[in-house]
């Protein structure tokens, strides 16, 4: 029960801190953003079998030792390939009694983060004090560049950008003394996203 009670955790903290984030925003953020979310979804679920061509080696492996983690509740441990569990067996591996032991069940969390990263730029570009307009620049660049484009389309780094956003929204509120106890909770969730995702993730560290 543990794997599947941190699954709605993080993704109830996800809807509250973008909620929290873009509550005051006018209509038109909202539909600038709903936009750029649509195309950013449409990139990414475009040819699938495409950018890149098949699966990269660790994925399927990856799948594999979370699914293996999951049944035997070790889900906090490092997987065959050197890298964190957790996030794997908490999305990846709970998604293959629905979807079955695909494409799909390895690239949809990612995914589905990197189309959410696009609303948490917006919110950070806002955070910095910036208007509208170019907040939604930030985010179109997230929705569209092609280097947003393949990690949303493979089974690590969709997330990777959405936490970094996440994080970075946290502490601009906290350092700016406009931030409080939310900042707070959906800034340390992010910072552990990182941490238990992949070892890039983990030079946010040094932001905090």
């Amino acid at each position: 029960m543990l794997a599947p009670a941190l699954g709605i955790g993080i993704c109830l903290t996800y809807v509250t801190a973008l909620w929290w984030l873009l509550r005051r925003e006018p209509a038109v953020a909202f539909v600038g953003i709903a936009a750029l979310c649509s195309v950013a979804l449409a990139t990414r679920v475009w040819y699938t079998t495409d950018f890149p061509d098949g699966l990269i080696e660790d994925e399927p492996k990856f799948l594999r030792c979370a699914g293996e983690a999951l049944q035997g509740g070790n889900i906090f441990g490092e997987s065959c390939i050197g890298i964190p569990l957790l996030l794997g067996s908490v999305f990846e591996a709970q998604l293959v009694p629905l979807v079955g032991p695909n494409r799909w069940a390895i690239r949809s969390y990612s995914m589905i983060t990197s189309v959410l990263a696009v609303a948490a730029a917006f919110a950070v570009g806002r955070t910095l004090g910036l208007h509208v307009a170019p907040s939604l620049v930030i985010s179109a660049a997230v929705a569209a560049f092609p280097w947003s484009i393949f990690f949303g389309r493979i089974s690590l780094g969709g997330e990777l950008v959405f936490h970094q956003l996440l994080l970075l929204a946290a502490l601009i509120r906290l350092v700016w003394a406009t931030g409080g106890w939310v900042e707070v909770a959906f800034g340390s969730v992010a910072l552990c996203a990182l941490l238990y995702d992949y070892f890039v993730g983990r030079v946010m560290v040094g932001v905090t």
